[in-house]
């Protein structure tokens, strides 16, 4: 069994409102293989779904919460045990970045830049 990161999109969707306001939500998820740990991302965004009966708002909005998707799943990795189970120091998720120069990532690390993700 493998460890991962799945990433996890949810929507809130506002009932008469066109925001489009999604959280990326990083899940750590055991399974076997690629295909089974999205198979448990997927019911993982599906069970999240919903409205909570009716009750939920969002700046005084009716709104609900919609699964859109795992964007990606990442394995992770552990510095200290050789099966990749979490562990203090593990890294569970990665991005890889692309800058035009030096001063994009100085940029970057300070809050005000921007990045290319390469996937």
């Amino acid at each position: 069994m493998n460890w991962y990161a799945a990433h996890i999109v949810m929507q809130i969707v506002l009932t008469g409102r066109n925001d489009v306001i999604a959280w990326e939500n990083v899940v750590l998820l055991h399974a076997p293989n690629d295909e089974d740990a999205y198979s448990k991302a997927d019911a993982i965004g599906h069970l999240s779904e919903g409205d909570s009966g009716g009750t939920m708002e969002w700046d005084g909005s009716p709104a609900r919460m919609v699964y859109r998707g795992t964007r990606r799943l990442a394995s992770i990795s552990s510095p200290s045990d050789v099966n990749n189970n979490p562990s203090d120091g593990c890294e569970v998720t990665y991005m890889q970045l692309e800058f035009d120069n030096e001063e994009a990532l100085k940029g970057f690390m300070n809050g005000d830049g921007r990045a290319n993700l390469l996937e």
